[in-house]
């Protein structure tokens, strides 16, 4: 699994940033299937402070920060802004693990089709 910031464009000249994991497996005889979560956009100033850092804060870790300063916010995890930036619809884990049921299911169709019983 890895997690990365991608920028796409927005209205007008601005670049939107969303934060979305990539995940690969592998079975026994070698068969790769990949798949990405959906998205999560994070707050421009975020992804500013952690490029000015050279990455070495995250935007997660801007979010908390920023989120974390209100007394009457929940604490936000730095691991895991998607449940804050989602309104607690959407956690980090629920977002890999659809990323990874998504992979499985891909790998098991083109196992069945090399099988002779799928596409």
């Amino acid at each position: 699994m890895e997690n990365g910031l991608f920028e796409v464009p927005g209205d007008g000249h601005e670049m939107l940033c969303f934060d979305l994991a990539w995940v690969a497996i592998e079975d026994a005889r070698g068969q790769r299937s990949l798949a990405h979560s959906a998205g999560v956009e994070m707050p421009g100033v975020a992804v500013s402070a952690a490029k000015a850092s050279c990455f070495s804060k995250t935007a997660g870790s801007e979010v908390a920060r920023v989120a974390n300063q209100s007394p009457s916010s929940d604490p936000v995890d730095p691991q895991d802004p998607h449940t804050y930036l989602t309104n607690g619809l959407c956690s980090r884990e629920e977002l890999l693990l659809s990323a990874l049921r998504i992979a499985l299911g891909q790998m098991k169709c083109k196992s069945t089709a090399s099988g002779g019983g799928g596409m």
